[in-house]
């Protein structure tokens, strides 16, 4: 579990703008504020986070066992 915060937290590093904000809100809850962005560049960021959270996962979790994330 904490595994999976950690990398949720580094994927949020890595994607976000200098000029947004993410924390973790709590629990295993994040939230991003993005001033200046449109919809659609919010969801392709979503879709950015959520593709690398599967792949960082997946290593993570092993064969048969499934992470996702939802936005």
């Amino acid at each position: 579990g904490d595994e999976l915060l950690e990398i949720t937290g580094r994927l949020i590093d890595r994607e976000v703008r200098l000029s947004d904000l993410g924390a973790r809100y709590g629990g295993d809850e994040f939230v991003l504020l993005l001033p200046h962005t449109t919809c659609e560049t919010a969801v392709a960021l979503a879709r950015r986070l959520q593709s690398g959270f599967r792949k960082e996962a997946a290593s993570l979790a092993g064969v048969g066992i499934r992470c996702g994330m939802s936005a």
